[in-house]
């Protein structure tokens, strides 16, 4: 009987221009970063933990979803964990927000004569979304 599970992201959005299929134990960036496990999913991307094997910490990778032009994030991430370091250590920003430590993209696979790239964030993991916050 089938069951379904819940909290997941739709498996129907596994096509060309939509989620990058990751798996536990894959390797990116010329294996710096192994993939040990799945934090969640959004409306655009898919987060994981991962091993950043160069720095021995954790880290956490969003995959956002193919075709999906957002340059601006990392930015925006880089100028809020900036900012707050200004502000001084104690300032409460700097730990509302993760710190970006990396950008990258991947290739997805081929659909129907078809590959996307996605772009990949890295940062220091969170210690919850910005919904439960």
């Amino acid at each position: 009987m089938y069951k379904p599970m819940e909290d997941i992201e739709p498996f129907e959005r596994y096509t060309v221009g939509d989620y990058y299929p990751v798996r536990i134990g894959e390797r990116f960036c010329s294996a710096r970063y192994h993939i040990v496990h799945k934090l969640g999913h959004g409306s655009y991307a898919t987060i994981w933990l991962a091993r950043d094997e160069i720095l021995a910490k954790y880290v956490a990778i969003k995959f956002c979803v193919s075709g999906l032009d957002r340059p601006f994030e990392g930015t925006i991430l880089k100028a809020l964990w900036d900012e707050g370091r200004r502000a001084g250590e104690e300032h409460i920003g700097v730990t509302l927000f993760p710190k970006l430590l990396g950008e990258f993209e991947v290739e997805g696979p081929e659909i129907r004569g078809t590959k996307r790239k996605h772009r990949c964030l890295v940062t220091t993991p969170a210690m919850m979304s910005i919904a439960e916050a």
